[in-house]
Parts: C-alpha cells; sequence; structure tokens
C-alpha cells in the first residue's frame, strides 16, 4: 500500500489545528456576511452618458442645428464610443453617447467634459449638463402628504401651498440627515411666489422698462458684507442689512425719480403673494397631494435605509405630528404615509432566496439520508454545506460583491454541488474501510485515490465561469456576481473535502467495523436485540412521519378554506391574526394522536421509556404550535428551524410511503398495518390538500399543468423505475448489502444495461445521435427573450394627450378615467392597492424630456395576491379599456427598470426629410398596432405643440435703432416673467418674480401689442418689427450617428421578444413601399440580445475548451476527455426538452444555465472514466474493469446527480419575488442533469469500450 502523502497526514495527524483554521474561516465570514450591503441587483455601470442643454425659446429645428449638431461633431471623437444620438426638442437638446461595455465610465466622463468645453453655444443657451444613467437612482421609498378632507386649511391654493411648505421645511429637513438617504424630493403641490404684474398702459406713461424694474428691486435688496474694523479691544463686522420684510415694502420700492415726483412699483401694477405656474398635478387615490421620493446614497443598504425612513415616519398613515413622534413641527391634519416602498420587493425577493437555498441545502442532506442511511455519515457530509457557504462571504466581502438576488442566486444554485466533492471523498475512506485499512489509512489512502478526480471535477464546474470576462452587454454585468459567488463556494467545498472530511472521517467516533457497508453500518439486523442505530431509525422516523402529517394537515386545510370561502373579509382575518390558523394546527396535532399512541407502543415494546417521545416529539410540537419569525400572507410564521422541520417531515412522510408496501410485504416493518394505514389515509389528504393549495396559489392555467404533468410524470417515471430500482428501497431487507453488487436488485438491473450497451454500441450511439437531432430540431422553434420580466406588483401607464394640451385640460379629460378606477378601488372590485397619479410634468427629472403638460403618470400598486401576474396583467387589461375610451390618447405601459432601459422592441426609420420620415413611421405604426404579438405601439415623431412663431424684420429693427437680442429678452420678461430677487420669510427664500399682467399677455394677439421701445418717445409694438405665425413644428428630431431617424417603439404583446421582432420584420418587409434612399432596422432589446447572445456563445465555447485542457491535463490524454465531453450534447438535450415542455422561453438567463451545466455534467463522467483507468491499470480485462467502474461508481454519482437537483428544485419551482430571473436558471440545469446522468452512465461507457477498441495507444496514461 502506498505511503500516504504529507496533505493527507496533516489532516489526519493534526486534527485540531485543521479544526481552528476551519473555525477561523468560518467565523470571517460570519462577519462579513453582517458587513455585505444588501441590493436588489448587481452594482452596475451603463456605459450612457447623456448631455443635456436647455435651449429657451428655441424650436427643435433650431436646437437641432445650434446645439446637437455641434456636440455631436465635437463629442464623436471621444474614445470608445459605440453609438451617438440626439434628441432635439423645443428648448431642449440631449445628445446621447452610449459607450462600449466594460468601457471606464470615468474616463469616459472625463474625456467628454474636455470636449464639451470645446463646444462653443449660442449666448441664449445655458451650460449643458451631464449626466449619466443609473437605474438605482429610482426611489427607494415615495412618501404622500395630504390633508385632511375635513379641514378647510388644506384646501385650495393657499392649501397646496401650506403641505409644499411642511414637506420642504419639516419633513424633507428631517428624511435628509438619515444615514444612507441621498436625498428627499418633493414633488406637487404649489410652489410660493410673490408676483409683482405691471401694467403695461402704465409703464408706456411714464416710458420705463420692464428690465428697469427688475434691476431696482436687485439694488434695494441687499444683505451684503463690508468688512471688518477694530475699536478698542473689539473687532466689529460691517454689514448691509437692507432686505424686504414684507409685501409692503416691496410695494414702496422707488423705481425712478422724475421732476421731484417718485415712481414706485405700485404705481406701475400691484404686488400679490402666489405660486409658481402649475406645469404638474400630484395625487393619492384621488386626492391632491405632496410626494416626497426618498433616494439613497450609492454604497447604502436599501433595506436598512428604508427601515431607518419607516422608523421616523411611524406608522404607514396617520398625523404628521403623531408620525413623527413630535420630531417634526407640522401642523395638524396633515397625514404622511408610505404608499410605494422598493425594499419590500427586494427584501421579500432576498429572503425568497435564502429560503430557497436553506430548502435546497434540506433537500440534499434528506438526499444523503436516503442514500447513506447513517445518521453520523451525513450529519459529516452536510457539515460541507454551511461551512462552504460562510467561508463564501468572506471573499465575495473583498471583491465588494453584494447580497443580491444574483449572488444569492449563485449560492442558491450550488447548494446541491457543495457537497459532491465530499461525498466522493467519504464514499472513497469508506471503500477502503471496507477493503480493511485502519481507520486513519483509509482516510489518507481514500482521499488520495480520488483528490485528483475530486480536483479536476471542481476545476470544471469553476473554469465556465472565467469566460464570463468575455461576456459583452447587459449579462456580462448582471451574472458577474453569480459566478464569483459559485467559484467561490465552490472551492471552499473543494477545501472543506479534501481536508475537513478526511479529518472527521479518522476520528474514533466514525468507525466501523471492516467490510460493513454505509448503509448497513446505520441498520443492522431489524430481528432481535435493537442497536443504537436502529434504536434511532424506530425513533426518529415516526416521529418525522407524525411532524409531516401534523404541518401538511394544517397547512392545507387552511389553505383550503381560504381558497374555498374565496371571501376578502375571511382573508384579511387570516392575514391580520393567527389565532384561527393556530387553531388550524392544534386540530391537526389532534388528529395526530393515534399516531403518537402507535410510537408510544412501539417504544414500549422495545424497552424504552416514554420519556424518550415526549423529549423528541414536545420541542417539535412548541416550534409547530408557537413558531417565530416574520408572518406571510396567510399569518404563518416561517422561522427557518420550522421550515426545516417542514421538509423532514414532509419527505420522510413521502419516504415511509414510498416504500410501506414493500416493507409489509417483507414482514420487516416497524409500523404495525394499522399505523401504515393511518398514514397512508393522512399522506391522501395532505397531498390532495396541498395539490389545490399549490394550483390556487400559482393560478396555473390548463395548459401550464399538462405541460408540468408531463415534465413531472417523465422525470418520475424514468428516476424512480431506474434509478429507484437500482438504490431499492431505503430500508433493506434482512442481510442486504450494498457491497454485494450486482446481487443487489438495482446493481443487477443496471449491470444488465450497462454489459447490453457495450455489447450493442451501435444502437446505443444510435439512440443518442437520434436524442440529439430531435432535440436540435425543437431547439430551433423555442422562443427568445433578452431577460424575463419581473413582476413587481406594480406598473405604470404613461399617457399623452395631444401635445400643446394644457394641464387643466389634461387634468379634466383623464380626470374621468381615474375617477372610474377609484370607483371600481372602492367598491372592492379592483385589486389596486394604491393610485398614484402626475399631471404635467416635473422639471426636476432629469431623465425625462419628453413629457409636457398633455401628459400624465398613472402608477398602480397592486394588492398582494396568490397570483401576481395574472393579477398584473388584469389589471393592465382592464385600464387600457378605460384609456381607449378616450381619442386621440396614446398609451404606454413601463414598469419598474432592473436591468435594460431600451424598449423592447424598436424600428429605426432613417431618412432625410422630416415629413417623409413622420409619414413612414405613421405608417408602420398603424400597421404594427393591428398585430397581437406587438403592444404599445407608438411614434416618437410627432407633431409639436402650437407655437407662436416670431420672425424679426431686419431692416426695421436697424431703422429703429433696436437689437434683436435686446427685443426678444424683453418678450421673455414681459411674457414668461423674470427673478428679480427673494425674500426671507424666516426658513425659507421666496422668488420675486416680475412680468405683465395677465390682461396684458392672456392671448396670442397681445403678444403682437407688446412695446419693444419702451423708452421712445414714439412706442413701437412688436408687429411693426416682426411677424408673428400660429404654426406647428416637429415633437422632436432624432438622430443617430449623424443622420435623422424617426423610431417606432413598442412592448411585447402575445409572445416573446423573439416573436415580436419576426413579425416586425415581416410586416415592414411585405407591407411598407420603401423607398430606395430610406430603410430601417430593428433595434431595442433585440439588439441587446444579439450581442449578449453572440458574447455567450463565445463564453460558452471557451468554457468547453477549458473543460477539456483541465481533464487532458488530468488525465495525460487527448482522447480520454473527448470521450467525457459527449456528456455535454446529452445535457443540451434535457435542457432543450425542459424548456419546451415547461414553455420556458430561451434568454440569457438560460444561457448561463447551460454554461454552467457544461461545467456540472462532466463531473459523473470524470469520476467513472477515472476509476475505469484504475480498475485497468490494475491488469482487469477492458469489459469487466468499465462495467465494474460504472457499478462501483453508481451510487456517488447518484447521489451527487441527487443532491444537485433537489438543491436547485426549490428554485426551479419558482415561488415568490424575483423568482422570473431564478426558475429558467434552475429548469435548464435540472433537466440538462437528470439526461445526462441517465446517458452517462449507458452512453459514456459504450464510447470509453469503442475508444479502447480503436486503438489501446491513447491510454498512456493508463498503460504507464
Amino acid at each position: 500500500m502506498e505511503s500516504p502523502n504529507r496533505t493527507p497526514d496533516f489532516t489526519t495527524d493534526r486534527p485540531v489545528a485543521v479544526l481552528m483554521v476551519f473555525l477561523a474561516a468560518v467565523v470571517f465570514g460570519y462577519f462579513s456576511y453582517n458587513q455585505l450591503p444588501v441590493t436588489l441587483m448587481p452594482e452596475m455601470s451603463y456605459p450612457t452618458l447623456t448631455v443635456r442643454t436647455e435651449y429657451p425659446g428655441a424650436a427643435p429645428e433650431e436646437v437641432e442645428n445650434d446645439i446637437s449638431r455641434r456636440i455631436e461633431e465635437a463629442l464623436g471623437v471621444v474614445g470608445g464610443l459605440n453609438e451617438i444620438s440626439s434628441i432635439s426638442r423645443a428648448g431642449v437638446s440631449d445628445v446621447i453617447l452610449e459607450f462600449v461595455w466594460g468601457t471606464s465610465m470615468g474616463d469616459a466622463i472625463q474625456n467628454t467634459l474636455e470636449k464639451l468645453d470645446l463646444v462653443r453655444m449660442p449666448r441664449e443657451a445655458e451650460k449643458p449638463l451631464l449626466l449619466h444613467y443609473d437605474p438605482s437612482l429610482d426611489p427607494v421609498m415615495e412618501l404622500s402628504l395630504s390633508g385632511s378632507s375635513k379641514s378647510i386649511k388644506y384646501q385650495g391654493d393657499e392649501g397646496l401651498r401650506r403641505l409644499r411648505r411642511i414637506a420642504e421645511l419639516q419633513v424633507k429637513r428631517r428624511l435628509e440627515p438619515i444615514k444612507g438617504v441621498a436625498a428627499a424630493r418633493v414633488r406637487g403641490g404649489l410652489e410660493e411666489e410673490i408676483h409683482v404684474l405691471i401694467d403695461e398702459a402704465k409703464l408706456q406713461r411714464v416710458n420705463l422698462s420692464i428690465s428697469q424694474v427688475l434691476s431696482r428691486l436687485r439694488a434695494e435688496n441687499i444683505n451684503a458684507a463690508g468688512g471688518r474694523i477694530r475699536e478698542g479691544g473689539a473687532e466689529y463686522m460691517i454689514r448691509t442689512v437692507n432686505e424686504y420684510q414684507n409685501l409692503d415694502e416691496i410695494a414702496d420700492t422707488i423705481v425712478f425719480r422724475r421732476d421731484g415726483r417718485e415712481i414706485r412699483v405700485k404705481d406701475l401694477g400691484q404686488v400679490v403673494y402666489g405660486q409658481q405656474d402649475r406645469e404638474m398635478m400630484t395625487k393619492t387615490d384621488g386626492n391632491e397631494s405632496v410626494q416626497i421620493d426618498i433616494y439613497k446614497e450609492a454604497d447604502a443598504n436599501m433595506i436598512q435605509v428604508a427601515e431607518d425612513v419607516k422608523k421616523l415616519v411611524g406608522e404607514t398613515s396617520g398625523s404628521v405630528r403623531s408620525t413623527l413622534a413630535g420630531k417634526l413641527r407640522a401642523e395638524e391634519d396633515a397625514y404622511l404615509r408610505v404608499v410605494a416602498d422598493r425594499s419590500i420587493f427586494i427584501d421579500n425577493s432576498i429572503t425568497e432566496v435564502k429560503q430557497t437555498a436553506y430548502m435546497g441545502g434540506m433537500l440534499a442532506i434528506i438526499v444523503l439520508l436516503l442514500f447513506l442511511r447513517d445518521l453520523r455519515t451525513t450529519a459529516i457530509i452536510a457539515l460541507s454545506i454551511p461551512i462552504s457557504i460562510l467561508v463564501t462571504f468572506a471573499p465575495l466581502n473583498i471583491l465588494d460583491v453584494s447580497l443580491n438576488i444574483m449572488s444569492l442566486g449563485g449560492l442558491a444554485m450550488g447548494i446541491g454541488m457543495l457537497v459532491d466533492s465530499s461525498i466522493v471523498v467519504l464514499e472513497s475512506i469508506y471503500r477502503c474501510r471496507e477493503e480493511g485499512d485502519s481507520i486513519r489509512n483509509a482516510a489518507i489512502r481514500g482521499t488520495k485515490e480520488v483528490r485528483g478526480a475530486v480536483i479536476a471535477s471542481t476545476l470544471t464546474s469553476i473554469c465556465v465561469f472565467f469566460p464570463m470576462v468575455f461576456v459583452e452587454g447587459l449579462a456580462g454585468q448582471v451574472f458577474s456576481d453569480l459566478g464569483l459567488t459559485v467559484v467561490t463556494s465552490l472551492i471552499a467545498s473543494l477545501i472543506v473535502a479534501v481536508l475537513f472530511i478526511p479529518m472527521l472521517a479518522s476520528r474514533s467516533g466514525f468507525q466501523l467495523k471492516s467490510g460493513a457497508g454505509m448503509g448497513s453500518h446505520f441498520f443492522g439486523s431489524i430481528e432481535g436485540r435493537l442497536s443504537m442505530s436502529s434504536f434511532w431509525l424506530g425513533l426518529i422516523l415516526p416521529a418525522v412521519v407524525l411532524l409531516g402529517a401534523m404541518i401538511g394537515l394544517a397547512e392545507g386545510y387552511a389553505a383550503w378554506m381560504i381558497s374555498a370561502v374565496d371571501d376578502p373579509r375571511f382573508e384579511k382575518e387570516i392575514s391580520d391574526t393567527s389565532v384561527t390558523y393556530s387553531v388550524l394546527r392544534i386540530w391537526a396535532f389532534v388528529c395526530a394522536i393515534p399516531l403518537i399512541i402507535a410510537l408510544a407502543k412501539r417504544l414500549h415494546d422495545v424497552g424504552m421509556s416514554a420519556w424518550w417521545l415526549i423529549t423528541i416529539v414536545v420541542p417539535l410540537f412548541v416550534l409547530f404550535i408557537r413558531g417565530d419569525g416574520a408572518n406571510n400572507r396567510y399569518g404563518e410564521s416561517s422561522s427557518n428551524a420550522r421550515m426545516l422541520a417542514k421538509l423532514w417531515g414532509a419527505f420522510s412522510a413521502f419516504g415511509k410511503s414510498y416504500s410501506g408496501v414493500r416493507l409489509f410485504i417483507s414482514k420487516q416493518t416497524i409500523f404495525s398495518l394499522k399505523e401504515i394505514l393511518w398514514v397512508s389515509t393522512s399522506l391522501y389528504f395532505v397531498l390532495r390538500l396541498a395539490i389545490s393549495f399549490l394550483l390556487e396559489l400559482l393560478g396555473l392555467s390548463l395548459v401550464w399543468l399538462i405541460r408540468a404533468v408531463a415534465f413531472i410524470v417523465m422525470v418520475i417515471y424514468s428516476r424512480i423505475t431506474i434509478i429507484g430500482s437500482i438504490i431499492g428501497v431505503y430500508i433493506p431487507n434482512k442481510g442486504s448489502n450494498y457491497s454485494k453488487g450486482s446481487s443487489d436488485t438495482g446493481q443487477g438491473i443496471y449491470h444488465s444495461l450497462i454489459r447490453w450497451a457495450i455489447n450493442s454500441p451501435a444502437s446505443m450511439i444510435a439512440l443518442a445521435i437520434a436524442c440529439f437531432f430531435i432535440t436540435y430540431s425543437v431547439g430551433r422553434q423555442l422562443e427568445t427573450e433578452l431577460l424575463p420580466e419581473v413582476h413587481q406588483s406594480e406598473f405604470t401607464f404613461e399617457v399623452a394627450l395631444p401635445v400643446g394640451t394644457p394641464l387643466d385640460q389634461t387634468v379634466k379629460i383623464l380626470g374621468q378615467v381615474e375617477k372610474k378606477i377609484l370607483e371600481s378601488k372602492k367598491n372592492g372590485d379592483s385589486k389596486i392597492d394604491t393610485l398614484l397619479v402626475m399631471y404635467g410634468f416635473d422639471t426636476s427629472n432629469m431623465k425625462r424630456s419628453d413629457e409636457g403638460e398633455h401628459s400624465a403618470r398613472f402608477k398602480v400598486l397592486l394588492k398582494e395576491t396568490k397570483t401576481p401576474y395574472e393579477t398584473e396583467e388584469l389589471v393592465i387589461a382592464k385600464l387600457r379599456e378605460l384609456f381607449d375610451d378616450v381619442p386621440d390618447i396614446t398609451t404606454r405601459v413601463t414598469r419598474p427598470v432592473l436591468f435594460s432601459s431600451k424598449k423592447p422592441v424598436v424600428i429605426q426609420i432613417n431618412g432625410e426629410e422630416l415629413s417623409e420620415l413622420k409619414e413612414y413611421s405613421d405608417q408602420s405604426t398603424a400597421l404594427l398596432s393591428k398585430e397581437s404579438e406587438l403592444t404599445d405601439v407608438e411614434p416618437t415623431l410627432r407633431s409639436g405643440a402650437p407655437e407662436v412663431q416670431i420672425t424679426y424684420d431686419r431692416q426695421q429693427i436697424i431703422r429703429h435703432g433696436l437689437n434683436i437680442n435686446s427685443i426678444a429678452n424683453q418678450v421673455r420678461d414681459m411674457v414668461k416673467g423674470s427673478e428679480a430677487t427673494r425674500l426671507n420669510r424666516r426658513d425659507r427664500r421666496v422668488p420675486i418674480v416680475v412680468r405683465l399682467s395677465k390682461q396684458d399677455r392672456g392671448q396670442v394677439a397681445d403678444v403682437g401689442q407688446l412695446t419693444v421701445n419702451p423708452s421712445g418717445d414714439t412706442p413701437i409694438p412688436l408687429n411693426a418689427v416682426a411677424e408673428l405665425n400660429v404654426g406647428e413644428g416637429p415633437s422632436e428630431i432624432r438622430r443617430i450617428d449623424g443622420k435623422r431617424v424617426a423610431l417606432v417603439q413598442a412592448n411585447i404583446g402575445e409572445g416573446s421578444l423573439g416573436a415580436a421582432v419576426e413579425t416586425a420584420k415581416r410586416v415592414l418587409m411585405e407591407k411598407v413601399d420603401w423607398p430606395g434612399y430610406m430603410d430601417f432596422f430593428i433595434t431595442g432589446q433585440n439588439k441587446e440580445w444579439e450581442r449578449s447572445r453572440t458574447s455567450l456563445y463565445l463564453a460558452l465555447g471557451l468554457s468547453l475548451f477549458l473543460v477539456y485542457v483541465i481533464m487532458a491535463s488530468q488525465f495525460e490524454s487527448l482522447t480520454q476527455p473527448l470521450i467525457i465531453m459527449f456528456t455535454i450534447p446529452m445535457a443540451f438535450v434535457g435542457t432543450v426538452l425542459g424548456l419546451e415542455i415547461l414553455g420556458i422561453n430561451l434568454s440569457v438567463v438560460v444561457f448561463l444555465g447551460m454554461i454552467m451545466l457544461a461545467g456540472i455534467v462532466v463531473n459523473n463522467a470524470i469520476v467513472l472514466v477515472d476509476y475505469a483507468n484504475t480498475l485497468r491499470g490494475r491488469g482487469i480485462p477492458l469489459k469487466d474493469a468499465i462495467i465494474q467502474a460504472g457499478c462501483v461508481r453508481l451510487r456517488p454519482i447518484l447521489m451527487t446527480t441527487a443532491t444537485t437537483v433537489l438543491g436547485l428544485l426549490p428554485m426551479a419551482i419558482g415561488l415568490g419575488d424575483g423568482a422570473e430571473i431564478r426558475t429558467p436558471m434552475a429548469v435548464a440545469v435540472i433537466s440538462g442533469l437528470l439526461t445526462s446522468t441517465i446517458l452517462t452512465l449507458l452512453v459514456i461507457p459504450t464510447i470509453y469500450y469503442l475508444f479502447a477498441l480503436v486503438g489501446e495507444r491513447f491510454f498512456q496514461s493508463v498503460e504507464e
């Protein structure tokens, strides 16, 4: 026997040192876990910059020529630029720079600013602003401040001004100092303003201009420092204090003195207290309100920020004085409440991922117990899961990876793989022990024999993620955290397997008699006096069956009652209190009394005290009845302890019912017939109620149900008939021993199958090839999408009336729709929880520039339901019907942005003439709107707002000694007004705006009568030196890469992104007669999908290459890795079939699952081929070596597959928030792994045999 090498010696001879190393790693991992920030998605740096320049009063064509073109020319040479585009609207220019993914945005911003400084702008243009889009800039929370309907002081304009003051001076100032809050932005209400309204006739009589009034007010309102002086021992500061104190002082300001006469402001007009011109209105559930948006800092924990805000706000509703606990100096009858909380979805998503990982880990452990049939052995392997996970958090903290649904999803994805290495190592140790080695030598030799294969298999799982650095686009940004998490956790599990597991296996408490199998150690003989192991079997299995039946009956009955009654009042009662649910729990426990009595009788028969029953069952019952943690919608506590107990009980009950018939027939049951019948009856009701509850919970359609049942039946049939027969029942017949190989029924079946495969290689290979080609044809029919749409029970209808519709008309027209929605909500017929409406546009929102007084946003927050997706689609459909009744309206539905900010389908029409672009975009819009695959189809090029276009006569201007710039400024000051100065009102500064009174500027004709030479002897009206025309220009002009374009944007209707794109191509090619100088392209998310798909193909190819490199290095052979690589196409067979049966679209998420699958499926083949090589090296004939290798490695292959599959099963089921992202990935891996495992056990031995027959010379490493 070879002497063990140094590493195993260290693990077995220095157990305390090994234990301390892992203890330190676990402690550091735990503290790292508590320090990791919590976010919804990984930190994503979108390579997009926007240069926004305001050009007041300019039409879109002027903005294009004077601003957009100049900026495009200057910035077109910035490094790393992928595309440059511009949007020119009335008064504003947006130039969008889209960089290549991976570009350093810090350098890009610096280069852009340098180039911008070189651009010469018109004097009237504002300084350009550089904006960097970031989805995390969406508010974390939205608060609503409104007044009581009974309080008159919050009604009318003064009431809205008062609400705005409370929000800005009290609520905002208390919220912004909270740690992690970047800003609290106030929207809605009325912003107070002091208006100096000048009568133009009075102004003309004294030959004054409005600019003189502005200058005089600025000069009189002074608060300035005047220096310092010293006198004696004191130092005095000199300060001019001459600020306005009230409106009377403003009115008494002397503007001009003439002939001893003082002309004051009040002689020219009036000074009144008012508000800024209203451009928006915000309403919460029909009540006009002020909204406060909370934004977090970039590195802040979103959940913690939300919790701190809610602590300050107090209850979700209540007066400002009471909710802020007296901290705000607020007025009574003003109510502040949280109307939208993004952290709830994030918290639920993170919690769901954690619970998925917990459940996956428990399922993997249960599978281990069913295979190993030894609690101590299972515990040793199970330790690798929590240790590997905790150790993983330390490097994640170093790499600045946050806790998000991607990183935690990586842990959940790898939870079943964390025990793979430990299983192989421990199984090898057991085999060496069976061969007669001592405990220490078995630990050393067993680890050494499989260490190379374990390292190689782990490296293949890891290396598939390294090519992700080459993945461009959104996919590389989104899934980087997932890859890092899987890699670090698998490395940790490898270290645990080769260091920690051998140390535990070599301890005296782990002793086995020589020749004892992994199963016989636990069970032994049931006849005669029970050993300690069989005592635990007799005690624990009935206990967990009891617990499973109790929990299943209680929860199933409660869910059934809620679903059956279908009464909102009853559901609310269940949600608000746990009393009813506790009664159902107690009822279930009473029903379980017969089983308790039977269990007590069983203990008495074997001479054990009933106190054992009390010790085991009562604590479980307390956990079951009491529980702790957060309540779910049924008022049920969801503590981890009870969740684990549920899983244990449910699977133990299933296992007992599955093996009950075999146990009864063999007369070796530990239950009586009466007990088995009782358990079977209980399980019948549990399954019946559970299935009803599941269907109700998921809201499954018949088609979905048929697909799911077909898939489940296929999996269960193949697994139970083949693998189930192989592993046998999990309580063996007397004298059974897994070391007997083919004497076992399952081993005999597999022995026959593998022998048939080797003797009939042509049939086996033909079957595999047929499966592959069938799958290829099916795969070509799969629908595609960029990423699954994540439903957050929240969406927004962005509505637009014809451009130019004033705000009051917008409110009047769309207010009818709002009223109908609220009436439905009030009657209880709607699933809407909160309706937030914003009429008009928010000037402080720098993201949007296509809104105006003609637009509105209806933000809908839905109630929590069992079927969120169906509920959301139903509500959207009903709202569409309401909006469709409004003439000349365009609508589109948006959801909170998680990934791509682009529309799913964007048709880019290229041309130069605006009239032609508009004609073809309108025609395309009309055609595409009729297709069911597309919805919310709208053009970007529309008619603009009506405008008064002033064209100056230069000859007349020069003749009268005027200039165009001064006239334009006068027109702006008289019509729009200008801020002269500000009035201090305690803790706020109120703007003082000067302009003409409304009767002088109320109509279009009044503009032509404005005096352009107020100081002249003879007044000259504007229409004497200029021509005024009422016209209508384009709403916007878009350019992409220097060319004019028109865009037609659409959301996905029925079907997928791929179907929508194909429909758009077909319609536009067949039904539109395009001139030769115009063409179109389809961009949007489709372009991002094509870019990501190309990168993912590259990553998949590189992953396969790295897998081959590692295996070739491991086997010192160029051909044996090719044998193992045949498992990968066999895995894709299962993936494609799984996606087709379950109706899942091919997306970036599925591609990532396939890349991950490529590194997993080869592991089983590596273990099989490696042992076949070892046996051939011992001189065993080729066929016998292959058959023996398959039979010996059958158990670890099945165990690793089962743990991985069941570890991913909770993720594949896809319950909870954010499941849309996790489910496709898990389904791709599970379905592929199942088929690859079955085919690996038959196809790989066949190919190995064929390669060996072709030439033994390729297996040099084996011959040596």
